[in-house]
This record gives C-alpha cells, sequence and structure tokens, in this order.
C-alpha cells in the first residue's frame, strides 16, 4: 500500500493530452456479499452489477482494517494503521484502562504531513471534490478542505437530520446518500462544462436505516420472502 500514491503520481504524469475522470465510491459498511454481482440475493444493485460487468472485478482482497475510520485513512493515504495512526473509530476503552494487559497506543486523525490521494490528484491539474462521511477528522482544522479538496461536505454519517461540516440546509425526507449524490453530480456537470478533469470521492453510508421508505421496505420484504422459500436460506441470512 505505500506505494499506492507514488504510483498514481507516475500515473496521472503519463497522460499528456486528455486526462481521465475518475471517480472513488467508499461505501460504509457493505459487506462482501452485500451486491448481486458478487452473490447478494437480498439487495438490488443494478448499477453497481453493470459496473461490475463492463468493468474488473476483483475477488481476493483484503482491507487495511476492519472497521470505517481506520481503513478509510488507509485507502485515503496508501499506508495502513502502523503509519497513519489511525487505530480505531473511538476511544471507548478510557476509563477502563486497568482492566486491559495491553498498552493502547493513541488514536490519531490523518495528519496534514501525510499525502492524500486528492493532493496527487490537484497536482495534475485536477478539479477534487469530496462528499459524505470523511470520519478521518472532520474538525476544521482537518476538514477535507485542508488535504486537497476543492470543494467538499463532511457529514456524520447518519442518514436524516445529518449534521455536516460546513452546516448546510438538507429537506428532512432526503437522506444523507441521497443528498450528496446531488452534489456530486452537480460537481461533476460543472467540472465537465469547464472542461477540466475531476477526481471525486462521493463516501456513502450504506448502514441500515431505522426508516426506510415504504416502496424501499416493500422491495425488501418481498426479496426476504423469496429467501426463506430457498433451502439454504439460513446460511444467506446469518
Amino acid at each position: 500500500m505505500r506505494y499506492l500514491i507514488l504510483f498514481m503520481s507516475l500515473m496521472l504524469s503519463s497522460y499528456t493530452t486528455e486526462k481521465p475522470n475518475v471517480i472513488l465510491i467508499l461505501a460504509d459498511d457493505l459487506g462482501y456479499r452485500g451486491l448481486n454481482c458478487y452473490g447478494g440475493q437480498y439487495l438490488e444493485t443494478p448499477n453497481t452489477d453493470q459496473l461490475c460487468k463492463n468493468g474488473m472485478k476483483f475477488t481476493n482482497g483484503l482491507a487495511a482494517y476492519p472497521t470505517c475510520k481506520p481503513s478509510r485513512a488507509a485507502l485515503l493515504t496508501g499506508q495502513y494503521s502502523s503509519r497513519t495512526r489511525v487505530y480505531r473509530v473511538v476511544d471507548r476503552h478510557t476509563g477502563q484502562e486497568n482492566q486491559i494487559k495491553y498498552i493502547v497506543p493513541p488514536n490519531k486523525v490523518v495528519a496534514h504531513e501525510k499525502t492524500i490521494i486528492s493532493e496527487v490528484f490537484k497536482d495534475a491539474g485536477y478539479k477534487t471534490a469530496m462528499f459524505g462521511k470523511w470520519h478521518v477528522s472532520n474538525n476544521t482544522d482537518g476538514h477535507p478542505l485542508t488535504h486537497g479538496f476543492d470543494e467538499s461536505i463532511a457529514s456524520a454519517g447518519v442518514h436524516y437530520n445529518f449534521t455536516s461540516y460546513p452546516k448546510v440546509d438538507c429537506p428532512k425526507d432526503v437522506t444523507s446518500a441521497e443528498f450528496f449524490i446531488q452534489k456530486a453530480n452537480a460537481f461533476m456537470t460543472k467540472a465537465v462544462k469547464e472542461e477540466k478533469p475531476f477526481f471525486i470521492c462521493p463516501i456513502i453510508s450504506f448502514t441500515v436505516q431505522q426508516k426506510a421508505r415504504k416502496n424501499i421496505s416493500n422491495i425488501l420484504k418481498r426479496s426476504l420472502a423469496t429467501l426463506m422459500k430457498m433451502k439454504n436460506c439460513q446460511s444467506l441470512l446469518l
């Protein structure tokens, strides 16, 4: 992973004329079988399935970490947690240190000294944007705008009535995913009109919603009913 940023730099510098637009979609809490193209049969993912069909599908890989914050820090920097110093989401052990038999390293945010993938694209002449759950440091000093993104709205990852930096007004019946996709579309449309290559990283949270819309709930109920009729439904649902 440490060669990821170097590889991106060399790749972008090799394009002397037209530069390709790049969309990096990071799905939060999406399991391996959460997509149809990876064997999932509960959710309908036609657009992602089409991308998989027309593109390249990887079936053997390893995430840098099993939780969101350190894994996204690794993806953005191309470094493991031992280098980013981002080890966990929150310090849940605080106040219970006497029960831990090993030294817990301090949990940090992505330092400004680290080279973020967005900075590589920006140095190559790209317009850059990030919309959605940032989480590697949401405070003002660590906002995406300070890490090479030209435009950004960072959220706390909640689906409805989410908080964001900077604060934005969002209709109560619109999910964070829908809202940020609209922002991403607007950014890409503007970049195309300006004939500027763009790198965008919409980070969408797929965590189960507490109150799903009725039409979505009906689709999921039908899918679940179909699965229950299958002989191996128990293994699919575990």
